[in-house]
C-alpha cells in the first residue's frame, strides 16, 4: 500500500469517568500516565497521517495538549466511544478512507498491529475491523472485563461478549482451554468512512445495551467485522488490579 496516497487517521476517545476506574487514563504506569504510553505506540504507525484525541475532561486534554497530541474537545453525553469519534471527525471537517478508533486504555497496543489491521481491511470487502489475541489462562476467559470473540473461517467476528464464548458442552470450565482457541478483543477499531457514517446513524442495538459493547451494534445491523490476529500481550486497564498487572509486567520487561 502507498502510505502516502490514502488518507488514514486516528481518534483516541478519552473520558475520565469510567464506570470501573475512574481517572484510570491519568493513573500512573511506571512513570507515565496511561494514555500517554497508549498515543507514544499508536504514533509509530507508518500509515497514519493524523493522529488525535477526543475527550471531555480538562485534565485529559491538558496532560495530552502538553505532550504534543492534538486535542478535539466533545461533549460528555455520547453513548460510546465511537460516537466520540463520529463527533469530533465531524469537527474536523475530514473524509478519511480510514478512520483508527484506538481504545486509550490500551499502553501496550503495538504499532505493527495497527498497521497489520490497516492493511487487511484496506484490501479486504469488510465494513470494520479489529483486532483479537487468544486468551491464555482461566482467570482473563472467566473475567467479565475482558470481552471475549468468536470468528468465523474467513475471521469475520460472529458475536462478542462479556461471557465466555463458545460454551464448551460436557467439559468443566477450568478444562475450557485444553479443547478450544478462544479469542479476547483488544480495544482497536478501523472504520471505513462509510461505516462510521452508518454506526452513528443507528440506535444503540438490544445486544449492544444488554452486554454493553458498542460493536455489537454492527454486528447486529448485518456489518461485516473482520478480526487481525496478534500474538503480543496486551493488557488492557479496565480496573485497578489490571494497572497493577500493567505495571508489573513493564518492571520485568
Amino acid at each position: 500500500m502507498n502510505k502516502k496516497r490514502k488518507n488514514i487517521i486516528a481518534i483516541v476517545p478519552a473520558r475520565y469517568a469510567s464506570t470501573r476506574f475512574p481517572g484510570k487514563l491519568l493513573a500512573d504506569l511506571n512513570g507515565l500516565p496511561v494514555i500517554l504510553h497508549t498515543l507514544m505506540n499508536i504514533s509509530k504507525s507508518k500509515y497514519l497521517q493524523d493522529l488525535y484525541v477526543a475527550t471531555d475532561d480538562d485534565r485529559i486534554a491538558k496532560i495530552c495538549n502538553d505532550n504534543g497530541y492534538k486535542v478535539i474537545i466533545t461533549p460528555n453525553n455520547f453513548n460510546s466511544g465511537t460516537d466520540r469519534i463520529a463527533f469530533a471527525l465531524e469537527t474536523l471537517q475530514s473524509n478519511p478512507q480510514l478512520i483508527i478508533n484506538c481504545q486509550a486504555d490500551e499502553p501496550f497496543i503495538d504499532a505493527d498491529s495497527i498497521d497489520e489491521l490497516i492493511l487487511k481491511i484496506t484490501n479486504s470487502n469488510c465494513d470494520a475491523g479489529t483486532i483479537i489475541s487468544p486468551i491464555k489462562n482461566i482467570d482473563e476467559l472467566l473475567n467479565s472485563s475482558i470481552v471475549k470473540v468468536i470468528v468465523n473461517e474467513q475471521f469475520e467476528a460472529i458475536y462478542f461478549s462479556r461471557s465466555p464464548i463458545p460454551f464448551i458442552r460436557d467439559i468443566i470450565t477450568e478444562e475450557w482451554l485444553n479443547f478450544h482457541t478462544f479469542y479476547k478483543h483488544i480495544g482497536i477499531y478501523a472504520f471505513k468512512s462509510k461505516t462510521l457514517k452508518k454506526f452513528i446513524s443507528l440506535k444503540p442495538s438490544k445486544l449492544e445495551l444488554a452486554e454493553k459493547l458498542e460493536q455489537l451494534r454492527l454486528i447486529e445491523a448485518g456489518y461485516k467485522f473482520l478480526c487481525t490476529l496478534t500474538e503480543k500481550r496486551l493488557i488492557g486497564i479496565d480496573t485497578p488490579e489490571e494497572l497493577e498487572l500493567a505495571r508489573r509486567f513493564l518492571q520485568s520487561h
